[in-house]
């Protein structure tokens, strides 16, 4: 029995406690009071393990690490179904329909001028139609609504007489859509056909066919309010036309919006 509170030992030998004297310069035996020598016996069995102490506080975290380097991407995935189509929205307001503003209009009985004139006298019954706006007696068509209007013509003529006298270098005889006011400008317009031949010795001719079409086209702006009209320019051209053909469809005239 070991009592290492006191540095004191017990003796097998004489059965009593004894106190260390052993040699300084040797650790293996020890002796007691009676003076018998005792040698530390093999250590005894371990004893039982006593209970688990109670867990110490946490250590302060370290430092966050370096961040590693991005992997590699995997494989893409495999496509999913097709999700369900979604409900239908709602109707959208309907809009203006834009090219039921405007006319269309012919003019079939051949009508003589001589000389610059507007042309009225025109038909709109089917297969043409009327516009609010347009005067069949006048020909003259009121814009509704500011806007983009498409104005087109197709406008035959035919000559009275026998052409037999030629016309002058800066006769340029034309038909024109032009707005009539508030302030009349010239919208769109087309030159009628002219022969002008020059053979040296033989031939100078300039004259007008004796028959012929002349077709205008354009898209213009158009202010509510303006009014146009499709004219006849004779530019001093002096021969009678019969404008508007035999034909039902040899002169024609529609105007409608577009913006």
């Amino acid at each position: 029995m070991n009592n290492s509170a006191n540095n004191s030992h017990y003796c097998n030998v004489c059965n009593k406690v004894y106190v260390n004297k052993s040699d300084p310069s040797s650790c293996c035996y020890y002796k007691c009071s009676s003076g018998h020598i005792h040698y530390p016996g093999p250590p005894g069995p371990a004893g039982i393990t006593g209970a688990k102490g109670i867990t110490g506080p946490t250590g302060v975290t370290g430092p966050t690490g370096v961040t590693g380097s991005t992997g590699i991407p995997g494989p893409t995935g495999v496509t999913g179904i097709t999700g369900p189509t979604g409900v239908t929205g709602p109707t959208g307001v309907i809009g203006p329909t834009l090219a039921a503003t405007g006319f269309s209009a012919r003019r079939v009985a051949p009508a003589a001028v001589t000389g610059s004139t507007q042309l009225g006298t025109w038909l709109v019954t089917a297969p043409n139609y009327p516009a609010a706006g347009f005067d069949p007696t006048t020909g003259s068509y009121t814009i509704p609504a500011t806007g983009r209007y498409s104005l087109k013509a197709t406008v035959s003529y035919q000559t009275i007489a026998t052409i037999s006298a030629q016309i002058g270098a800066g006769v340029n005889p034309a038909f024109s859509i032009r707005r009539i006011s508030p302030v009349a400008t010239e919208l769109v317009s087309g030159l009628f056909p002219v022969l002008n031949v020059n053979i040296a010795l033989l031939l100078n001719l300039r004259v007008i066919l004796g028959n012929g079409t002349v077709t205008l086209t354009g898209d213009v702006t158009l202010n509510a309010g303006d009014v146009i009209g499709l004219f006849y320019i004779a530019s001093g051209l002096t021969i009678g036309l019969n404008i508007g053909s035999s034909s039902p469809s040899g002169t024609v005239s529609s105007v409608y919006r577009i913006t």
